[in-house]
């Protein structure tokens, strides 16, 4: 398992090179693991979810993960995605519902 910090550069990293090269003949696979970290990024893996099973409130560090980004990548579409996110999460308590889990993953489709 891989450090949110390290996640979040390699997001970033991703989010470069379909900048740098937008004709790219690996941008599909780009496109694939950036989809698929970003989506590890909120909500987390099986084996370690970024919210409360029972209440699906944001765990305390994970919170402080994602306002780390923003504080770090304040000009890039992933700081956006987790600014946006923080928003809607703020707007309910810091709780995860199926609106907002959705929107999110239809965002990432």
């Amino acid at each position: 398992m891989i450090s949110m910090e390290k996640l979040a550069s390699r997001i970033v990293l991703l989010e470069n090179f379909r900048m740098t090269y937008p004709y790219s003949i690996y941008l599909d696979e780009i496109n694939q693991y950036y989809k698929d970290y970003i989506n590890t990024f909120i909500f987390g893996s099986i084996n370690n979810p970024n919210f409360d099973n029972e209440t699906k409130e944001i765990k305390e560090d994970i919170l402080e993960s994602f306002k780390q980004v923003i504080d770090e990548y304040p000009h890039t579409s992933f700081a956006d995605i987790v600014q946006n996110l923080l928003i809607d999460l703020g707007n309910n308590g810091n709780k995860l519902n199926n609106e907002i889990e959705n929107k999110y993953n239809l965002l990432l489709k």
